[in-house]
Parts: structure tokens; C-alpha cells; sequence
């Protein structure tokens, strides 16, 4: 088993805009434009162990951390009319912690058959920013791999839990047939200023070992609100992913 201590400290900035079309006076329809700059500094430790016994593709060990953070955001929002010339401009300080603890590990049941299972959970406070800011900074969960490529809002939230389970057998020595099950539920410790929100994720893929690589064969279900995303993925080689500029 590895075990890690880490600290790492984030600097940055983004920039966003939005467009918003509405009906205004006289049912004129009016154009509201808003530009917003984040600047971030972030403060992350976490403390971690592993012993998986493959990146992408585990069937024995464990994987678990838990981490602590505090950010500091100063967004300067402009917003302007079209029909108009004056530019409002307001300035928002906001300071927020998270509390992240997250477990997987896999159990080898017999020669041919493994189960997994995953326990995440996120605590923090708040931040008060435009809600492109709010989606942007929030923790996100990420449990397959093919969600690890995408950012769906509704798997965005500075409080939730979520879990899953993780079954795989193997078919021969290089053939391996896997499925994996997640439940997430957000906003549970108190409401914020977004409705609360449950989703759910699964993944089933047929993987072949080969001598330099790992190639497979995936589909994927994100049921995201009332519309549910399908997506069939073929991958080969091992996927890597650099951290985001704040970590949690």
C-alpha cells in the first residue's frame, strides 16, 4: 500500500460570459450581456493510500483519500443592456472551505469473478459568485472513466454523497467483461441556492488486454434531469488525467 501526503496552493483566473434574452418594456425584447472575471487562490492538503492493482481497470485493492480545502475567489461581474450604454459593475469576495472523503475498493470473489464498491462524500460551505462561477469552482463527481472526459452541472455541488457498486468477470486470461452502478444525491445537507438534485451514472465495457495496451468497448448512461445521455466509447491505451486548477 502507498500512502501520500500532499499540499498543493492553486493561483488563477477565469473569465465568463453570458447572454440573456428577455422581454422587456412594451415587450420589446431586450438583450442583457455579462462578463465576469474570477480570480482564485486555492489551498489544498489531502492525505491518501493506495493499491490497485491497475489504473483503469482495477479488480483487487483500495483507493481512498481525504482532503481538506479553502479558496478564496474575487469575481468583478459587468453587465450591460444592449439598448443601453451604461455598464453596471459590482465586485464579490468570497472565501469557502470542502471537507472530501472518497473510498473504492475491489474484493476478488473467486478466480474469475471481482466486486467493487466506491463511497464518496463532500461537505463545504457556499461560495457567493454568478451561478457561471458557482458551476465552474463546484466539486464535481466523476466515477467512470468516460465521465472523467465530460462536465454535466448536474453532477456539480458543494455538498453531496454518492456511492456505487462495481462488478467484473473475467471471461478468459485477456477478456474481461465489466459494469459499474452509481447513485448520487446533491445538496443534501442543506439547500442551496440551486434545487436539490439525484442522478445517476452506469457503464458497462468489454476490455481486452493486450501486450502494450488496454483496448475496450463502452457504453455509458448518465440519467442527468428528465433527459438521459448515452454514449458508446472505444479506447485504447491507458487514460491519464491532469488535475483541475482547484483541487478538491
Amino acid at each position: 500500500v502507498n500512502y501520500k501526503f500532499e499540499t498543493r496552493l492553486a493561483l488563477g483566473m477565469n473569465h465568463f460570459s453570458n447572454v440573456l434574452i428577455y422581454n422587456g418594456v412594451d415587450n420589446v425584447q431586450t438583450e442583457m450581456i455579462t462578463k465576469s472575471k474570477v480570480r482564485f487562490s486555492s489551498l489544498n492538503s489531502r492525505i491518501s493510500s493506495y493499491s490497485l492493482n491497475n489504473l483503469n481497470y482495477p479488480t483487487l485493492g483500495t483507493s481512498q483519500s481525504f482532503s481538506i480545502s479553502f479558496t478564496h475567489t474575487g469575481e468583478s461581474v459587468d453587465a450591460q443592456i444592449s439598448n443601453e450604454s451604461s455598464v453596471k459593475h459590482s465586485y464579490t469576495d468570497s472565501y469557502w472551505g470542502i471537507l472530501k472523503y472518497s473510498r473504492k475498493q475491489y474484493f476478488k470473489l473467486s478466480k474469475s469473478f471481482s466486486l467493487g464498491y466506491l463511497v464518496e462524500g463532500v461537505f463545504g460551505i457556499e461560495p457567493s459568485m454568478s451561478s457561471n462561477a458557482w458551476f465552474d469552482m463546484a466539486p464535481i463527481f466523476q466515477p467512470t472513466l468516460f465521465s472523467k472526459t465530460v462536465f454535466f452541472d448536474e453532477f456539480k455541488s458543494y455538498n453531496y454523497i454518492a456511492f456505487g457498486i462495481m462488478p467484473s468477470w473475467l471471461i478468459t486470461d485477456k477478456l474481461e467483461l465489466r459494469a459499474e452502478a452509481f447513485g448520487y444525491f446533491g445538496d443534501i445537507f442543506y439547500n442551496s441556492r440551486y434545487s436539490t438534485r439525484m442522478s445517476y451514472a452506469v457503464s458497462a465495457a468489454l476490455k481486452y488486454s493486450l501486450p502494450f495496451a488496454d483496448l475496450s468497448v463502452s457504453y455509458n448512461r448518465l440519467g442527468i434531469s428528465e433527459s438521459k445521455k448515452d454514449f458508446f466509447i472505444f479506447n485504447v491505451g491507458v487514460m491519464l488525467f491532469n488535475p483541475r486548477g482547484i483541487i478538491y
